[in-house]
């Protein structure tokens, strides 16, 4: 898989499945880094455990 530049940020869910999509700026005032990964664990709105990954790649 090739990955879009820029910041990608998908959830892997318990189950295995993975959702992605882009995020249109750099910082919503909660997430702002440089090229990079980080990794967050929280709940989604279904009420599942995710791995956030945010991916930031060069352009």
């Amino acid at each position: 898989h090739s990955q879009p530049c820029g910041e990608y940020l998908y959830s892997k869910m318990q189950d295995g499945k993975q959702e992605g999509f882009l995020r249109q700026k750099a910082s919503d005032g909660l997430l702002s880094h440089s090229k990079g990964r980080v990794k967050v664990s929280g709940t989604m709105t279904a009420g599942r455990q995710a791995d956030l990954n945010l991916v930031v790649t060069d352009c």
